[in-house]
C-alpha cells in the first residue's frame, strides 16, 4: 500500500469522527494473526491494520461515533454513511468493504429504529387539539409542602396518559418523561387531592340530561392487582365472578354516551344495589336500564325522584310494564362508552393493586373522552 492509498483511506474515514451522544456502536476488537511489520494507520478510535502478506485490511480497537438526530451532526452523518457503504473498491480489498457495509446497515437501522422509537413516544402523548381543551380545567398545583418547584404539568400528564394507553408497570415508564418515582409520586398526589375526579365533575356540568343511563361492566383483574396491603375497612374491589378474578365498573352515561358518575366493586356484586346509590342525585329525567335493573324497589324510588324508568320486565315478572322502544334503542350509548374506555389497556385490564387508583385512572380516561 503506498502513501497515496493511506491518505485515500483517511480522507474516506474523516467523515466518521463525530462525537456520540446518543447512540454508540461498539465493535469489540479483532485480534489476528500476521507479520510484525504491518503498517498501522489510526486516526481517532479507529485503527486500520494492514497487512501486506495477504494485503487485506482488518479494524482494531473499537469505533464509536455518534448518532444525533435533530441536529447538523446527524445529517452529516447520514450523509457521510450513505457515501461510506459504497467506497471504491480500488482503494479497499473486498473484506474491508464487506465490514464498512456491515457497519453502514447497523448505523442506519438504529437510525430508523430510533425515529420510530421517538413517533411511538409521540403517538402516546396527548394530541394538540385535546390539550387546549384540557389546559385551561386543570386545577392549580402548589409545590408539595413548600419545596422545589414542580415539573412541566403537560409532560406529567403525558407520562399519566402513556401508563393509561399500554398498561405498563410504573418501572417502564420511558426516561424522556422524567423519574417514575416522580411521576408516580405526583400522581398519587393528585389521586388523594381529587384533582383527577374534580376535573370529570366540572366536565359533568355540560352533559346532557335528556336521559341517562347505567349499566355494569366487568374487568379483569391481572394477578398483580392482588397483595395490597391489609387496612381495616378499606376494599379493593377485586372478587371471583363467572369472569374469574374480576372488578366491576358501575357507570351513569348522559344522551350523548359521556360519563357522569361511576363505582368500583368487587365482580361478584349484583348490579341494582348500586344503582340506588348512583342514581339518587338524579331527579325528573328519564332512566335507561337494561333486565338486570328490573327492582320493584328502585323502580319505585326513582319515580319518588321523579323519574321515568326505562327498564324492561324479566320474564319471571308476572306484571311486565310497557316501555318505549324506540327510546330504548339509545342505551346503546352506553355500551360504546364501555368500549371506548376499554381502548386504555389500564382499564381493560386492572393492574393496579389500589382500588382508589384504578378509579383514578377511569376519571381520567374518562375525561379525555369527554374532550374528544
Amino acid at each position: 500500500m503506498n502513501h497515496t492509498d493511506s491518505l485515500g483511506a483517511k480522507q474516506l474515514f474523516t467523515p466518521l469522527r463525530f462525537r456520540c451522544q446518543q447512540v454508540f456502536f461498539i465493535f469489540a476488537k479483532v485480534f489476528f494473526r500476521g507479520p510484525v511489520g504491518a503498517t498501522r494507520w489510526r486516526e481517532g478510535d479507529l485503527c486500520l491494520i494492514f497487512k501486506p502478506a495477504s494485503r487485506t485490511f482488518l479494524p482494531s480497537g473499537k469505533i464509536s461515533f455518534s448518532v444525533a438526530l435533530s441536529d447538523v451532526a446527524g445529517s452529516l452523518a447520514r450523509t457521510a454513511l450513505c457515501a461510506f457503504s459504497t467506497p471504491p473498491s480500488s482503494i479497499f480489498p473486498q473484506k474491508i468493504l464487506r465490514i464498512c457495509s456491515m457497519l453502514t446497515r447497523v448505523c442506519l437501522q438504529t437510525l430508523f429504529t430510533k425515529s420510530c422509537y421517538d413517533r411511538e413516544m409521540c403517538y402516546y402523548d396527548i394530541p394538540e387539539d385535546l390539550w387546549l381543551r384540557l389546559e385551561p380545567i386543570l386545577p392549580t398545583e402548589g409545590s408539595p409542602r413548600g419545596g422545589r418547584p414542580i415539573g412541566d404539568v403537560r409532560n406529567f400528564l403525558n407520562a399519566v396518559h402513556w401508563m393509561l394507553r399500554t398498561g405498563s408497570p410504573w418501572r417502564a415508564l420511558p426516561e424522556k418523561y422524567g423519574s417514575w418515582k416522580t411521576v408516580y409520586s405526583r400522581f398519587r398526589r393528585w389521586q388523594k387531592r381529587g384533582y383527577l375526579a374534580a376535573i370529570l365533575k366540572l366536565l359533568t356540568l355540560q352533559a346532557d340530561m335528556d336521559h341517562i343511563m347505567i349499566d355494569g361492566t366487568y374487568v379483569h383483574a391481572h394477578k398483580h392487582s392482588a397483595g395490597a396491603r391489609h387496612t381495616s375497612g378499606i376494599n379493593q374491589a377485586l372478587g371471583r365472578s363467572r369472569g374469574g378474578f374480576t372488578s366491576k365498573i358501575h357507570a351513569v352515561v348522559d344522551a350523548l354516551g359521556n360519563l357522569l358518575a361511576f363505582t368500583v366493586t368487587a365482580g361478584q356484586y349484583s348490579e341494582y344495589p348500586q344503582a340506588s346509590n348512583l342514581l339518587i342525585q338524579y331527579h325528573n329525567t328519564t332512566i335507561l336500564a337494561d333486565k338486570g335493573y328490573d327492582s320493584r324497589s328502585l323502580i319505585d324510588a326513582l319515580h319518588q325522584q321523579g323519574c321515568k324508568a326505562v327498564i324492561p320486565s324479566r320474564r319471571t315478572n308476572h306484571h311486565p310494564r310497557t316501555i318505549d322502544r324506540h327510546l330504548y334503542k339509545e342505551r346503546h350509548l352506553i355500551e360504546t362508552f364501555f368500549n371506548k374506555i376499554k381502548e386504555y389497556r389500564k382499564i381493560a385490564t386492572r393492574y393496579d393493586k389500589l382500588a382508589e387508583v384504578f378509579a383514578a385512572f377511569v376519571c381520567l380516561a374518562a375525561s379525555l373522552i369527554w374532550l374528544r
